[in-house]
């Protein structure tokens, strides 16, 4: 823990003051250990009792659902919105060169299974020489509930689900919560949209997309280049910036160059 670190990075562990210290070894000497340091407290976090809404004084997580039923057959669409106070961040599915990214472990009623976290687009967050990506203020990390056709478990049932996240600014923090969150099955549900059905929407229509026109990698030596056959469209483009899917595939603060 933390389960990735930048190749340069040595993990040092006090013991006695019960903390972690990540350290990059290319600004450091060991006359000058503490050089660039960014200590990550191991802070015992207390387990709020299952609901909704868990705070910390980092982070306002809540447990949301778009559409409080749904039928036998039908999917739902939920949300782990993690809200972190200014200046704080999380991190995103790959956390660049140092953190962890966000985990939900589900507790469902059989028949309710729960897909992968859809995540948004994230922000490149320099720290020193490193890069990392996650989250300033709130996110919306969505999930796909798929309800079995055959469902035969109770009407009102209860998602249950405990996270775990990283916040960081200039200190990282690791918290963990569980929520409970009832929703309705029925055969004919009313279609009611919850106060977050809105937010939900939005983030989902807001999620990456799979590029409509060609895209080719090619990698030579130390240089990686993504070329994308934009034609006409070109000209709605003000920015480009690639995240990398899997670790190791590029210096993470290396600069982009956009053509």
């Amino acid at each position: 823990f933390p389960r990735k670190l930048s190749p340069h990075t040595q993990l040092l562990v006090d013991s006695k003051n019960g903390c972690l210290m990540f350290i990059p070894m290319k600004h450091c000497t060991l006359g000058k250990a503490l050089c660039g340091a960014l200590t990550l407290f191991l802070a015992v976090t207390t387990h709020a009792r299952a609901d909704a809404v868990f705070q910390t004084p980092q982070v306002r997580a809540e447990l949301m659902v778009e559409h409080a039923s749904a039928a036998p057959g039908e999917s739902l669409w939920v949300a782990l919105a993690l809200e972190a106070i200014p200046k704080w961040h999380t991190y995103w599915r790959i956390p660049g060169d140092s953190g962890l990214p966000t985990e939900v472990r589900w507790s469902l009623p059989e028949g309710i299974t729960a897909g992968v976290i859809h995540w948004p687009l994230p922000e490149r967050i320099a720290y020193g020489d490193l890069m990392n990506f996650g989250y300033h203020g709130k996110v919306l990390l969505l999930t796909e509930l798929k309800i079995a056709p055959d469902y035969a478990g109770p009407a009102n049932p209860s998602l249950d689900a405990d996270a775990t996240w990283l916040v960081c600014e200039e200190l990282c923090i690791p918290e963990d919560g569980a929520f409970s969150l009832p929703i309705q099955i029925d055969a004919n549900p009313t279609l009611q949209e919850t106060a977050a059905g809105a937010a939900i929407a939005a983030a989902r229509a807001a999620l990456p997309q799979e590029a409509p026109w060609p895209v080719k990698f090619l990698r030579n030596g130390d240089t990686f280049t993504v070329s994308a056959q934009v034609g006409a469209e070109s000209g709605q483009f003000t920015e480009a910036v690639f995240f990398p899917h899997v670790d190791g595939l590029i210096y993470n603060a290396a600069s982009q160059d956009v053509r």
